[in-house]
């Protein structure tokens, strides 16, 4: 955890989701964010802390262990660390602070500013992710410009959290207050950019890794393996086209229309292939309960298409993070997508 009043990281490690349109608004941006899933199964070197052991979705292999070693610092270290906890505690501040004025001393409910430690430790990941080759440009400048960003950020947001926690806004009539807000908007509009812009650059390399993989999982002879990241790889797609949909007043229905019908149909030989192949799925192996967590997301995403069709462009249908149960949600198939993740995770088989 970053920020002291930050929500716990889930033991889960989401994707999906990945960046929202250019057109969203500061607020949407606070409450969309969404962990990424490490490319590469074996934890990293220690980094100021030891990283913790996670099987990820994606097993790189050959030339593309390295390109997988480089974005998983920047993800692990940087973004899963930082960026929800960082964005919720503006968007917290910003519940009893005004965005154009700053606070005033007058709130009936002040809460302050999260403090944000061990900032520099993306600092160093982004240090060491430069070292592995092959170099990418644009990805290394996305992940150096989000690193400052974050380095310029925490001493406003530590000074800030001291101040109010001291409530040292009592004895000079709020004026420190008033003087830290113009730099702290302005410290986090400048992460919220340099955030979207990394996300998008680890997004694009990583969809090459995943499409690699796959097209080798494809050639082996046995295709469990690869009928289950095909569907989870487009479970994502859909995650990543429902997040967007919060973002833009135009939802793209047959876009989405047609990645859940694809989604449907690879649902399907997963399992049809995986009832035909006993031998490949055998208990201890191969858990059913992944199978079922794919066909409560084709459930759950059917739901959001058919209330998406019924108030096409409303955007403000309620979607709390903490609905879990609710049809139709953005927060279930965020949810259910973890399970998918999870369950890949655990799998001994692969």
């Amino acid at each position: 955890m970053t920020c002291t009043t930050a929500f716990k990281h889930s033991s889960i490690v989401l994707a999906g989701a990945l960046i929202l349109a250019e057109g969203a608004g500061l607020a949407q941006l606070a409450t969309a964010q969404v962990n990424l899933k490490p490319v590469l199964g074996p934890s990293l070197p220690p980094l100021g802390q030891p990283f913790s052991p996670h099987k990820s979705v994606l097993l790189a292999s050959d030339h593309r262990e390295d390109v997988a070693n480089k974005i998983n610092y920047y993800i692990e270290s940087c973004i899963n660390q930082y960026s929800k906890s960082v964005l919720e505690s503006r968007r917290r501040y910003l519940e009893w602070a005004n965005a154009t004025t700053g606070p005033t001393g007058k709130e009936s409910t002040l809460n302050g500013v999260d403090k944000l430690e061990d900032s520099n430790r993306c600092a160093y990941a982004v240090k060491r992710a430069a070292t592995i080759e092959p170099h990418n440009q644009a990805l290394e400048a996305a992940a150096d410009a989000y690193q400052k960003a974050l380095v310029a950020l925490a001493p406003l947001m530590n000074e800030a959290n001291l101040y109010y926690k001291r409530e040292n806004y009592q004895d000079d009539n709020m004026a420190k207050g008033r003087d830290l807000h113009p730099r702290l908007m302005a410290a986090w509009d400048a992460f919220i950019k340099a955030n979207l812009e990394l996300r998008q650059q680890v997004k694009t390399v990583r969809k090459e890794v995943d499409q690699e993989h796959l097209k080798k999982l494809e050639a082996q002879p046995l295709k469990l393996r690869y009928f289950s990241l095909k569907a989870t790889l487009e479970a994502e797609d859909i995650l990543t086209a429902a997040t967007e949909f919060r973002s833009v007043s135009d939802f793209r229905l047959e876009q989405f229309e047609t990645l859940v019908a694809a989604y449907e149909k690879t649902v399907d030989d997963l399992l049809a292939y995986h009832t035909s192949h006993p031998e490949q799925g055998k208990p201890g192996l191969f858990s059913v309960s992944f199978l079922n967590h794919h066909e409560d997301f084709l459930v759950a995403a059917k739901q959001f298409l058919r209330r998406r069709r019924e108030r096409l462009g409303d955007n403000s249908l309620p979607d709390s993070p903490s609905i879990i149960s609710g049809d139709g949600t953005l927060s279930k198939l965020r949810y259910l997508y973890g399970e998918i993740v999870s369950g890949y995770n655990s799998n001994p088989f692969w």
